[in-house]
């Protein structure tokens, strides 16, 4: 009897590691985007991912199908799981953002592998070599004790700051918005409807990207026209 309930409880987390990571690079009907990391996803124009931009959700949220797309990791699972993950197909698996630990017929080895300074965790790299020089900006990764990131900016607050929730129940559609409170375009307005009222969050362009108002996404070399 105890044997059954522990093979049901195994088959049973399989397919919530196999649902994960089959969700992960397709375009969520809710979200309109294409999750591809817990905290990382792709924009999606009629329900094709644009993989040139990679875009990222706020410290402490995670990347869901859900119409606000990112939310407290408190609070909901991530729509698309890289770390701490083995399959039969898999030879390691990117324990946090920076290092990784084999994988043995699909079960996790408790020997833990750290890449070289300067060099990330690549969940989609070969085995003889999973780490890499290239960013988050650049390919999907895990964000488990990662440093040196921040959503925050230190520009000075504007005499009159824009309330998202009351500022996006004045649109008509849905999408992503200047700013009208951040005069250095690094963040940007995202209206969605909730329980068919419009509302909004705020979101910071990751990294170096600046908010483009005519292809509404965050990208690297925009100049703000402030």
């Amino acid at each position: 009897m105890e044997l059954k309930v522990l093979l049901l409880i195994f088959l049973s987390l399989s397919l919530v590691i196999d649902d994960s990571q089959a969700a992960c690079n397709n375009c969520g009907a809710n979200s309109g985007v294409a999750c591809i990391s817990d905290d990382q996803f792709y924009p999606c124009s009629n329900g094709i991912p644009n993989t040139s931009v990679i875009q990222r959700c706020p410290v402490g949220q995670v990347c869901t199908n859900k119409a606000a797309i990112c939310v407290p990791a408190a609070t909901s699972a991530p729509n698309c799981l890289l770390c701490n993950t083995c399959t039969a197909q898999r030879t390691f698996t990117c324990v946090n953002f920076n290092t990784y630990a084999p994988c043995v017929n699909g079960t996790i080895i408790d020997w833990q592998i750290s890449c070289p300074q300067g060099m990330i965790c690549n969940p989609a790299g070969p085995k003889e070599n999973p780490c890499t020089t290239m960013t988050w900006q650049q390919i999907p990764r895990c964000s488990m004790g990662e440093e040196n990131f921040s959503t925050t900016t230190t520009s000075t607050t504007p005499a009159t700051t824009a309330v998202p929730s009351t500022w996006c129940g004045g649109q008509l559609t849905v999408g992503n918005y200047p700013n009208p409170s951040d005069l250095t375009c690094k963040t940007y307005l995202k209206c969605y409807k909730s329980n068919g009222v419009m509302t909004g969050q705020k979101y910071t362009c990751p990294g170096t990207t600046f908010f483009n108002p005519t292809s509404k996404m965050c990208e690297v070399g925009y100049v703000c026209a402030a």
